[in-house]
């Protein structure tokens, strides 16, 4: 009886220690998160700024009020990303916060090209550019969850 009490525990502490091998990083999962609202302002921004010829200075106004609330929000998660990044000594953390890096720098850029197409409408590359930033800092957020999903 005592047997098989020992080999029913172990089997239990060697199941439980297999599904909680990988954790997932608190860290991660907080810049993923605000990396996934982000996202949602620069949709919701990007919607704002088409058309932007027959906006009043009143809305192009509460446009770059919004355009500086998110780019104050990228600039903290990556000073948060780049201190933990040189904190950390695993190779793999690492590449998750360079990824979460990458992905803020495009969606920075993105800002930037919308505050200069809103000082120069005319200039539509601009417009064109911050789209395609997103669009390439959501195809890398896309690639971390992926990765994240593959290592549970």
């Amino acid at each position: 009886m005592k047997k098989i009490l020992i080999t029913m525990l172990s089997i239990i502490f060697i199941s439980t220690s297999i599904s909680f091998a990988y954790a997932q990083n608190p860290d991660i999962e907080k810049f993923i998160s605000d990396l996934d609202l982000i996202k949602n302002d620069l949709t919701i921004l990007t919607k704002k700024i088409m058309d932007v010829e027959h906006k009043s200075k009143e809305e192009i106004n509460e446009i770059k009020k919004d355009i500086a609330s998110s780019s104050s929000e990228i600039n903290y998660a990556l000073a948060r990303v780049s201190s933990l990044y040189k904190n950390e000594t695993n190779p793999s953390l690492r590449k998750e916060y360079s990824a979460i890096s990458n992905t803020l720098s495009s969606y920075s850029f993105a800002l930037d090209s919308f505050l200069l197409y809103l000082a120069n409408p005319d200039d539509i590359n601009q417009f064109l550019d911050a789209t395609y930033e997103i669009k390439t800092g959501n195809n890398s957020l896309n690639d971390i969850k992926e990765s994240l999903t593959r290592k549970k």
